[in-house]
């Protein structure tokens, strides 16, 4: 995701298609503390290897790189729900196609309350609210989810 200002002061369409990723490699990249190779990652699923894959300015949440990314400080790698707002409002632009990610969330409990009905309860619940906005959470997925 990016500003409309910052795609323009790289001489780079606002509302053009998406952006190759040797695009992406020259301007500035938000990193995220949580997830440092995303970068990394990212170019390596576009087929590309960027030597200061790492560098720029680095968030500890999603929203944090959202509000970066709308002030024009660099590209956000961030999953489309967490700057749903930001796009509807024309704010942010997505500048790539979204890429499936290996990572995932995992909901563990302790073996010693695997019998608890209330934590088997809430684990079906997430699991239902996961499968149920799978489509809204598409940047954020994993791989081995995808139909």
């Amino acid at each position: 995701m990016a500003s409309p200002g910052l795609l323009a002061a790289h001489g780079l369409a606002a509302d053009g298609p998406p952006l190759p990723a040797e695009a992406l490699a020259r301007l500035p990249r938000l990193q995220q503390t949580t997830r440092p190779l995303a970068w990394r990652h990212w170019f390596a699923a576009a087929g590309l290897r960027v030597a200061d894959d790492q560098t720029g300015p680095a968030y500890e949440q999603f929203s944090m790189s959202v509000q970066a990314a709308t002030l024009g400080l660099g590209v956000a790698l961030v999953p489309d729900f967490a700057a749903a707002a930001a796009l509807a409002q024309g704010r942010l632009r997505v500048v790539s196609q979204a890429m499936d990610s290996t990572l995932a969330y995992h909901y563990v409990v302790p073996e010693a309350h695997a019998d608890d009905t209330l934590l088997r309860e809430f684990g079906d619940w997430l699991a239902t609210q996961a499968e149920t906005h799978r489509e809204t959470f598409h940047a954020a997925r994993p791989a081995d989810l995808k139909e």
